[in-house]
Parts: C-alpha cells; structure tokens; sequence
C-alpha cells in the first residue's frame, strides 16, 4: 500500500514523498514583483518541514501586473531573486513550481487605486 511518505516520480522527476503546498497568495513581493525575504522565509520554513513539491503563488506575466504585493515574472531583472528562492527550497530537497496568473484588468484597476490612494493621503 502506497504512504503519504513515499517518493513518486511525476514524469521524470522524483518527489521525496508526496506532501505538497498549493499556491496561497502572500501578498508579500516587493514592488517589482519579486520574493522579498519575508516570502523566501515562508517558503523555506515549508521545505524545511519537509514538503516533497509546493507551487509559488500566483505570478503574472505582465509587467504591468506588479504592484501591491503580487509576484512578477515579467521582467529578466527579476530572476535572480527567484532563483535565490528556487535554490533554498532545493536545499530541502524539494520541487517547487510557479501558478502563472494574468491579473488583467482586476490587477490594474487595484494598482490604479492604490496609486490615487497614495497621492490623495
């Protein structure tokens, strides 16, 4: 009988066990979109207790898509810090991949609010 605990191979690459994290939104990039340390800090603790694969939170694609906290893979300036991150959670042994999320209009509107917010107050 197959364990929660037991590796599993998903095409050709090997899981240490089956535990996951699904995407959950920390709202915790910085203003580029990239993980700050309070992001990567969230993740490590998750591969350190010994998640086999996680998904990084919703990411957009858009350059204009960042802001407020969202996660952005729109710029190549930006890759550095992910794979900081990537590199701390295989330190863990553990897979980790990227929920790709076009934000649209909802992300632009929120940014467009926030920015009148700031000016007015």
């Amino acid at each position: 009988m197959v364990r929660i605990s037991d590796p599993i191979t998903i095409r050709e690459m090997e899981v240490k066990n089956r535990f996951g994290y699904p995407p959950v939104l920390s709202n915790s990039s910085d203003g580029e979109g990239c993980p700050t340390q309070r992001t990567i800090n969230g993740y490590e603790v998750k591969a350190r207790g010994g998640v086999g694969i996680m998904t990084y939170e919703a990411a957009t694609v858009d350059p204009l898509g960042k802001g407020l906290g969202n996660a952005n893979i729109g710029s190549d300036a930006n890759i550095p810090a992910f794979k900081k991150l990537t590199g701390i959670i295989h330190k863990y042994n553990a897979k980790i991949g990227m929920q790709i999320n076009k934000m649209g209009m909802i992300a632009y509107t929120f940014n467009a609010l926030a920015g009148l917010f700031l000016i007015c107050f």
